[in-house]
């Protein structure tokens, strides 16, 4: 009774659909080779913010997004490796890899709709830290993805949209669309 009064917290995943992460046919990958790492410690993060009706909404941003944000990479620069144990930046240098890229996620999410507990506004912040391992020279890359969904409103619904998550995949695919153009548009990687 007191979790229908207070609210509760709903899991949902926010990894848009693989096929959807993607590099147009008339866009060659950048001629560099980045190493993606992601520490344990940010892979088990679990994060909870708002939803509607009172509720909240639960997920694992970066776990839920470690396999597109590696094919994001994979698309934008000719070679990309996944890395599973932590950098060692002259091993890195020897492997003739460029970069060494690590992501920072935040999220919000809100809903107006007090019928449903499943957020209606997500928004994802994306941001990559790329190290040249050369020099040791750090860039940073930042972008914020919007997602809005309404099951009221909208009239098709998908597999996603019955669990709650549809708006933050929605964000999380224009997070990363968004860092793919942002890479690509760099001088520094030209």
């Amino acid at each position: 009774m007191l979790a229908l009064l207070g609210g509760c917290a709903h899991t949902i995943t926010i990894q848009p659909e693989l096929r959807n992460v993607s590099l147009p046919a008339s866009i060659e990958p950048l001629s560099r080779r980045v190493a993606f790492y992601l520490p344990d410690e940010l892979r088990n993060v679990k994060v909870t913010t708002p939803a509607g009706g009172g509720d909240s909404a639960s997920y694992m941003p970066y776990r839920d997004m470690e396999l597109g944000l590696y094919k994001l990479l994979k698309n934008t620069f000719v070679s990309a490796i996944r890395l599973t144990d932590p950098p060692d930046l002259a091993d890195l240098k020897k492997r003739d890899i460029h970069y060494l890229v690590t992501p920072t996620i935040s999220t919000s999410s809100s809903s107006q709709n007090r019928a449903s507990w499943a957020p209606t506004s997500f928004t994802l912040t994306l941001q990559f830290k790329l190290v040249d391992v050369s020099s040791g020279k750090v860039l940073l890359r930042e972008v914020v993805g919007e997602g809005k969904f309404d099951q009221e409103k909208e009239a098709a619904y998908s597999p996603a949209a019955l669990y709650g998550s549809e708006a933050a995949r929605r964000a999380a695919l224009a997070a990363m669309l968004k860092m793919q153009n942002s890479l690509l548009a760099a001088p520094d990687f030209r």
